[in-house]
């Protein structure tokens, strides 16, 4: 039978038609998979912004509200109020707000008359007292003067050095009500530590005025920078309460864009996811920004990997229409001709793909030593904290060898050096942790008897005890009580504990550490309860957080309980704060049996 001429045209036209409408389809299934994309990673970055947020508005309000309620305890003593009632006593007072600042930790305490004249300070020994400076153009006097607290955040006018101003009014108590205050005090605080915490962290993030001025960055460049151009009389304000004293207060150079809650800011050429949060109490307001070439780059992954399915559809359907044609090809010649170019496209292409692997495998091996390189940071802030311990029990056992020495008690001094050889391993295995890091050796997990770490820890810890006057107790029963653990590392978790107790005591009377061991079906637990102040409800969450810390500045790096908490982890094994009704904390250990 003939063949009809204009089906056979029809058929040899359909493909065609059909390639079309598919690669139409694909364009459009590129550009939606991207706008996905987009979207999906707009939100992803608006959650991270949001959880950084809360973050550092909690780790802000931390660093003030430890301070808040210094001004309002020294508004109360009767030493203050005789001496502004009188005019006179202000050596004694001196001294005291010079100790209570040492104690708290604050930059600077001082108290003024009702006329802003400082007559008291903390630093009243140093060239740059604020005692006889007049302070009365500050708001916090404004503002505590008119019988309320007071809160600033200026740079100093006497001493140059920023910080945050806290005041609390002064009445004399023996006064009838209604009367004005007789005086103001002040507390700075310095939020430097802030800071220096945001810059080592590597996140970029900021606090501005209610003028739109940052004074508290990350970044450097941008602090006494102003995000909005300042009007005449907002500039004039700022002048005559010398919050920025010395400083021009220049405008960055700035875009925003976004609508709803995806909002960017472009600074200096460089484009920012911006996440913001507004601190009511301050009148300021938390930025935290998110570089935007993350966004770019998951979108254009999405677009290349797509589009590359894509053409690699594309050229599927070529290459079979292709091979159609030749079956009804009969120039063999021909057809070889079509094959040869053919395998030289697909040689080309598997070619570029060989080097697309190669490349994202280069990637990604970069992206685990960044990862690497973070983590070591972090690492070596907790190498620094563990070894504290042992160096501080070498000066002890070394202190305690040039006793011996003295008294010709070779015996002892023998062993007190075998003991500081002992610790230089620990210290030694503790360094060595660094340099495996890259190659993250197990744990030695064996069988251990608990009770060895502890009276390990417990002797360490000795001397630091009894120079504290602390009395330890160590309730261990007879039998042995094997763990699945390693012995060095849980020496390091119980000397933490045992110290971080003996630190909690120390403005305590009468000072006691016990430590007990109860037997469960499946564990050992271990009690360390001391008799200290315990540690308030709101905190609990918070204690095993690293870098979280109840003690004065300069008293710790808040990195005990967390690096405690993750060597029990690994073991299996939990530590908890256990919930106390009497004085005092309890941290329970609970480890696996062996």
């Amino acid at each position: 039978m003939a063949s009809h001429p204009i089906r056979n045209g029809y058929r040899e036209k359909l493909p065609g038609k059909v390639l079309l409408v598919l690669i139409l389809f694909l364009v459009v299934l590129i550009f939606s998979i991207s706008f996905l994309a987009r979207i999906s990673t707009l939100a992803d970055l608006n959650s991270t912004a949001g959880e950084r947020l809360g973050l550092y508005e909690g780790t802000l309000n931390s660093a003030l509200d430890k301070y808040r309620y210094l001004p309002y305890f020294l508004s109360r003593d009767e030493t203050v109020i005789q001496m502004l009632s009188e005019g006179s006593g202000a050596g004694p007072v001196d001294k005291l707000l010079e100790t209570a600042n040492l104690k708290a930790g604050s930059a600077a305490i001082f108290i003024m008359d009702n006329e802003g004249r400082t007559l008291c300070a903390s630093n009243w020994k140093q060239s740059t007292s604020f005692v006889g400076q007049n302070y009365g153009f500050r708001p916090y006097f404004k503002d505590a003067m008119a019988g309320g607290e007071g809160g600033f955040y200026a740079i100093g006018a006497t001493t140059g050095t920023p910080g945050y101003f806290m005041s609390h009014p002064v009445y004399n108590l023996h006064e009838g009500a209604g009367k004005s205050p007789i005086g103001v005090v002040v507390v700075k605080v310095d939020l430097s530590g802030l800071e220096r915490h945001w810059t080592e962290g590597g996140e970029i993030v900021f606090v501005s005025d209610d003028n739109g001025v940052i004074f508290l960055s990350g970044k450097a460049r941008w602090k006494y920078k102003s995000l909005l151009p300042l009007t005449p009389e907002t500039l004039k304000n700022i002048r005559q309460g010398r919050q920025y004293k010395g400083i021009s207060l220049e405008t960055l150079a700035l875009e925003k864009g976004g609508t709803g809650k995806y909002r960017w800011i472009r600074i200096n050429n460089e484009k920012f996811f911006l996440g913001h949060l507004s601190l009511e109490k301050f009148n300021w307001q938390l930025n935290y920004l998110i570089p935007w070439k993350r966004l770019e780059e998951r979108v254009n992954f999405y677009l290349y990997i797509s589009s590359a399915v894509s053409v690699l559809l594309i050229l599927s359907l070529l290459f079979a229409r292709e091979r159609r044609l030749k079956k009804v090809s009969q120039q063999k010649a021909l057809e070889a001709d079509k094959i040869g170019r053919i395998n030289k496209k697909l040689k080309k292409e598997v070619e570029e793909r060989r080097r697309t692997e190669t490349h994202l495998r280069q990637t990604q091996e970069e992206l685990v030593q960044s990862a690497k390189l973070a983590a070591l940071g972090q690492m070596a802030a907790a190498i620094v904290h563990e070894l504290n311990q042992p160096i501080s029990a070498i000066r002890t056992y070394a202190a305690s060898c040039r006793l011996m020495t003295g008294q010709d008690k070779r015996e002892e001094l023998n062993k007190t050096l075998y003991a500081i050889s002992d610790i230089t391993n620990r210290m030694e295995a503790i360094t060595r942790q660094l340099k495996d890091f890259s190659r993250k050796s197990p744990l030695d997990i064996k069988s251990v008897d608990v009770r060895e770490p502890v009276e390990r820890a417990a002797a360490l810890l000795r001397h630091a005890l009894s120079d504290e006057a602390c009395g330890l107790t160590v309730d261990a029963p007879d039998e042995p009580l094997l763990v699945s653990g390693d012995r060095f590392r849980l020496e390091q978790v119980f000397i933490n504990l045992i110290k971080n107790s003996l630190d909690a005591m120390a403005d305590q009377e009468s000072k006691a550490i016990t430590i007990r061991f109860r037997q469960e079906e499946n564990h050992v637990l271990v009690q360390v309860r001391d008799t200290g102040p315990g540690i308030d409800t709101d905190l609990k969450g918070q204690i095993f957080t690293p870098f979280f810390t109840t003690k004065a500045k300069g008293g710790g790096l808040g990195l005990g309980l967390s690096i405690s908490s993750g060597i029990v982890k690994e073991m299996s094994g939990q530590i908890i704060l256990e919930d106390n009704n009497s004085p005092g904390a309890v941290f329970s250990v609970r480890l696996k049996k062996g």
